[in-house]
C-alpha cells in the first residue's frame, strides 16, 4: 500500500515537469471557478428575483388603490414605484475572484493554442513512426477544442493587453525548469530547453516567439465572435464588455 502510494505520489511530481500538465491543471482551474461563480451568480439572482416578484406585486397593490382613490392623477401623471423595477445592476464588480477567472481563462487560451503547436509540429514528427498514446493526443487536442467551445458561449472580456499574463505564466515555468537544473537535475522534459544544446537560444526565441500568435489566434476568434453572434442571435446574445 505505501509503495503504491509514492508511487502515485512520484508519478504526480513526474507529470508536473511538463508545460502540458501545467495547463492542464490551469484549465481545471478555469472550469472550477466558473462553475462556482455560475453557482454563486444563479444564488444571488434567485434571491433578487423572489424579491422583485414582492416588489412587483406591491407596486401593483399600490397601483391599483391610487387608481381607485383617485383615478385621474393614476391616469395622467406617472407614479414613481416603477423606478423600483431594477431588479439587478449590471454596473455591480465581479470581485476579485471574478477578475482571478478572467486572467485564469485568457492564459488558458493561449497556453492551450502553444501546447498544441508544440506537441504536434515538433515532438509529435520527432516520436518514432508517430507512436504515442491516445492518452497524449487526446490532452493536446480534446483541450483546445472545450475551451473554444467555451470562448463561443462565455461573455468574458479577452483584452489584448493580458498577453502578459500568458507571457508571465510560460517564462514561470521556463524558470522552474532552470530552478531544477541548477538543484541538479539533468533531464530536460522538452529536448529543446536543454541548455548545453547549441540551438537552444533560437529555440528559446521560436518559443517567446510564437506566444504571440498564438494569444492573438484567441484574441481574433473573441472579436470575431462579438461582432458575429450578435448578428446570428441579436436577442440571445451577450456581448462581452
Amino acid at each position: 500500500m505505501i509503495s503504491i502510494f509514492f508511487t502515485v505520489l512520484l508519478r504526480s511530481i513526474y507529470e508536473m515537469f511538463f508545460y502540458t500538465q501545467w495547463t492542464f491543471g490551469l484549465v481545471t482551474i478555469y472550469f472550477g471557478l466558473g462553475t462556482l461563480l455560475s453557482a454563486q451568480g444563479c444564488w444571488k439572482y434567485s434571491k433578487q428575483s423572489y424579491r422583485g416578484d414582492n416588489e412587483e406585486r406591491n407596486i401593483f397593490i399600490e397601483d391599483t388603490r391610487q387608481d381607485i382613490e383617485s383615478p385621474v392623477n393614476s391616469q395622467n401623471e406617472p407614479t414613481e414605484n416603477y423606478n423600483h423595477l431594477t431588479l439587478y445592476d449590471n454596473k455591480q464588480g465581479v470581485g476579485w475572484l471574478g477578475y482571478v477567472m478572467q486572467i485564469t481563462y485568457q492564459i488558458c487560451a493561449g497556453s492551450a493554442v502553444l501546447t498544441d503547436i508544440v506537441f504536434w509540429m515538433i515532438l509529435a514528427p520527432s516520436i518514432s513512426n508517430g507512436q504515442f498514446g491516445l492518452v497524449e493526443g487526446c490532452m493536446h487536442s480534446l483541450n483546445i477544442v472545450f475551451l473554444l467551445l467555451d470562448m463561443s458561449l462565455n461573455s468574458l472580456p479577452f483584452p489584448f493587453f493580458r498577453i502578459a499574463y500568458f507571457i508571465i505564466w510560460t517564462c514561470a515555468y521556463g524558470i522552474f525548469q532552470w530552478i531544477l537544473h541548477a538543484c541538479g537535475v539533468s533531464w530536460w522534459p522538452y529536448p529543446f530547453m536543454d541548455l548545453t544544446s547549441p540551438w537552444a537560444p533560437v529555440w528559446y526565441f521560436l518559443i517567446a516567439f510564437v506566444q504571440l500568435p498564438c494569444y492573438g489566434l484567441c484574441f481574433g476568434i473573441a472579436k470575431a465572435k462579438n461582432t458575429l453572434l450578435p448578428k446570428l442571435f441579436p436577442l440571445k446574445y451577450i456581448k462581452s464588455n
